[in-house]
Formats: C-alpha cells, structure tokens, sequence
C-alpha cells in the first residue's frame, strides 16, 4: 500500500518558489519550498503524527500548488526536500480526462460530477481533445 502526506496551497497571488519570501516586518509569505519543507513536511509534530499512522513505513511526501515559478522549483523540490510539487492543473486534468472524448451521462445531480462536466467541457474548448497523459503544464 502506498502511503501519502499531502499539503496543498493555492494562492493566486504568489507562485510557489524554492525559498520563501518575507514582508517587510518579516511575516513568511509561505510561498516557498523551504517553508513548506520545514513547517508541513519536516515540524517535529507532524512527524509525531506520520510515526504514528505509518509507523516506520515509507511514505511519500506531496505539495500540491497552483502555480510554480519556474520548473526548476518542481525538480529542485524533489532533488533538495525529496518533496513531490504537483501543480494543481495536472491534479484536475486527471480527474476531468475521463470524462473528455467518451460517452458520460450529463447534467449530474452530484456537485462533485457536475463540476468535473464543467471542467471537462473547459478543457475541450481550451485544449481540444486530448489522450490520456498528453496533459502538459507550461509555466
């Protein structure tokens, strides 16, 4: 069984970088892989808490971001703080890519499908149809 922590931010206003930026009066803007490394990943209580629910059982660790400021944050993220950065245009377009080019039923009455429709209807007018694992992320 494979095992996961995952922490998500989504924030319009600041790209996920590789080191963290700060206000003027010194307050994290938590916009960085450093940050996330240290407070999320690495804190002494949540690694209290992974010991407890997995033991001493691999797992993997898992940002998941809306934006990122270059590619270079996602491979260094992964070579630095072992830490898997998905941006969260891939997390969708795995959900809406079954739905794209095959017969589903439409107008769902559940929230959860009936937005995955709306995405996947998104995607068609924006990228065409796309086969499984065509999905490219330009940043």
């Amino acid at each position: 069984m494979e095992r996961y922590h995952v922490e998500a931010r989504v924030s319009t206003t600041f790209k996920l970088r590789l080191r963290a930026t700060y206000s003027k009066k010194g307050r994290c803007y938590k916009n960085g892989v450093d940050y996330f490394f240290k407070e999320k990943f690495n804190h002494p209580f949540i690694l209290e808490k992974i010991q407890e629910l997995f033991n001493s059982k691999d797992y993997s660790k898992v940002l998941i971001v809306w934006d990122v400021e270059s590619k270079d944050v996602i491979k260094e993220a992964e070579r630095k703080y072992n830490i898997d950065v998905r941006p969260m245009p891939i997390v969708l377009s795995s959900l809406i890519l079954p739905f794209m080019g095959k017969k589903h039923p439409k107008g769902s009455r559940d929230d959860v499908l009936r937005m995955l429709e709306f995405l996947a209807l998104g995607f068609r007018i924006t990228y065409g149809k796309q086969k499984k694992g065509e999905v490219n992320y330009e940043t």
